[in-house]
C-alpha cells in the first residue's frame, strides 16, 4: 500500500512523492518489515541532483 507524501524543510527545500512500507533485507540478516520508504517525484532545493535522502533526525520516520 502506498500514499502521497509532501515534506518541506526550513531552507525552503521540499520533496513530494509516493510513500510506502516495504520489507528490507541486507545480505544474510533477518528481514525488517514495515520499513518506511519514500520515492520523490518532485524534489526542489539544496538536494536536487542527489541520489536520495536518508532521514536521520530521530523522528518517527527516521532510519535509526
Amino acid at each position: 500500500m502506498s500514499c502521497l507524501y509532501e515534506v518541506a524543510y526550513g531552507d525552503g527545500s521540499y520533496t513530494v512523492g509516493d510513500f510506502a512500507a516495504e520489507t528490507l533485507t541486507l545480505g544474510d540478516s533477518a528481514p525488517v518489515s514495515n520499513m518506511a520508504v519514500g520515492c520523490g517525484h518532485d524534489n526542489e532545493g539544496l538536494f536536487v541532483g542527489a541520489a536520495g535522502l536518508l532521514a536521520l533526525g530521530g523522528g518517527p520516520l527516521s532510519f535509526p
